[in-house]
């Protein structure tokens, strides 16, 4: 990216000291959602599930007139931050052949893990339903851990209260599809496809790196019992930055000088096993501690964090929790999330920021044949690491 942008003025900066609680006991508050729901329906901002005339098809909502102009202006807010960085715009197609997900590792892993009723058989994502029922982080809970804190907790099913089976399955994510006969997939993520023209963008890019690429895009997924309205859909609109890099700068990064002593809420991983207060401390210190790997992923970690700010969601209401390393995706070296509390459900995450190392260009160009590489000055050829800001636009429209 151009080494002439410049960082956040002083202004923008989010130091914080105040402590946040690392959580609280804040199931759904059914009076107030419904109360909440009906509301934004009466007001023309999220009509749905659609199509409501034909009785509503789970996941899947309509933005009416307010909800729209609200939409646009947190994805062109989005798109302010990217691009004052000096990160570029590109659109991708939404569908794209298997062959490019089986490389990315998506049609192997790309997974739920589901646990069902025993009555009526209703489907649950096994992690979230303890989440959601016992407000206690489990995704990074091994199967045997779910299905012991289910029976310890006696918790059931929540549509027909009656006891859950003993097991849990895995169900792919994934939305197939065909085209012209062969198989293909609607997009999990626009992540993937931000990466395949890598050559044009170096090429356009002239050969220097870093350089940042964004989409902001429709993504599905098969989600398992999609509730939470817009928050957990099966049809959502992402809105994700690519940062490429060369990694033997990520620890000599220009823009992090001017944001290092900021103070951010980090919520690490043995922390939260300790059940400890969250402490914001400065990026500096985070990185000394280990909490974050380079000075470049704690620059978009700052980023992330800065536009949540810039949405006037107030800074008690943000931290910044780190993936258990059970928990982290298969592609990520280190997955932190920003997490806002909301009225009716408590903590919920809003972003994640991962450094994907060279993981998705060494697959396809495995898959694909092509060399996807660049050159540093002295003749040297590598693959270029991936620093990722996911954000999506329907949370933070939600929150």
């Amino acid at each position: 990216m151009p080494k002439k942008e410049k960082p956040f003025s002083k202004k923008e900066t989010p130091s914080q000291k105040k402590e946040i609680p690392h959580k609280e006991n804040h199931p759904p508050i059914k009076d107030s959602e419904k109360e909440f729901l009906a509301f934004i329906k009466e007001a023309g901002l999220v009509w749905g599930p659609s199509p409501e005339i034909y009785g509503g098809f789970a996941g899947f909502y309509t933005y009416g007139p307010l909800g729209k102009l609200l939409k646009n202006k947190v994805e062109n807010s989005i798109r302010r931050v990217f691009s004052s960085q000096g990160m570029r715009e590109i659109e991708g197609p939404t569908i794209l052949p298997d062959t490019v997900w089986k490389a990315s590792g998506h049609l192997e892993t790309f997974s739920d893990r589901i646990i069902k009723c025993s009555k009526c058989k209703a489907a649950f994502r096994a992690d979230k339903l303890i989440e959601e029922t016992r407000d206690v982080p489990a995704d990074s809970f091994s199967d045997k851990k779910i299905l012991e804190f289910i029976e310890k907790n006696k918790i059931t099913c929540p549509s027909c209260k009656c006891a859950l089976e003993k097991n849990i399955e895995q169900q792919s994510l994934m939305m197939k599809t065909q085209v012209a006969g062969e198989d293909a997939s609607l997009r999990p993520e626009t992540a993937t496809g931000t990466y395949l023209p890598f050559p044009r963008f170096l090429t356009y890019f002239r050969k220097k790196l870093p350089f940042g690429v964004f989409q902001i895009g429709k993504a599905y997924r098969n989600e398992i019992s999609p509730r939470q309205h817009v928050l957990r859909g099966r049809e959502f609109t992402q809105a994700e930055g690519q940062i490429f890099l060369d990694p033997k700068t990520k620890n000599s990064w220009e823009k992090y000088e001017a944001i290092k002593k900021e103070l951010l809420p980090f919520w690490d991983y043995k922390s939260q096993e300790k059940n400890s207060v969250v402490k914001p401390i400065s990026l500096e210190q985070a990185l000394k501690k280990k909490f974050i790997n380079s000075q470049a992923y704690g620059w978009c970690i700052y980023l992330a964090y800065i536009q949540f700010v810039n949405f006037g969601i107030p800074k008690e209401k943000i931290k910044l929790r780190q993936h258990h390393p059970d928990e982290k995706a298969f592609y990520a070296e280190d997955a932190w999330d920003i997490e806002v509390q909301l009225d009716n459900y408590g903590w919920f995450e809003m972003c994640g920021v991962h450094d994907r190392t060279d993981y998705d260009l060494k697959q396809h160009s495995k898959f694909s044949g092509e060399k996807l590489e660049a050159q540093r000055e002295n003749g040297e050829k590598f693959t270029p690491h991936v620093l990722e800001i996911a954000f999506g636009s329907d949370r933070p429209t939600y929150a």
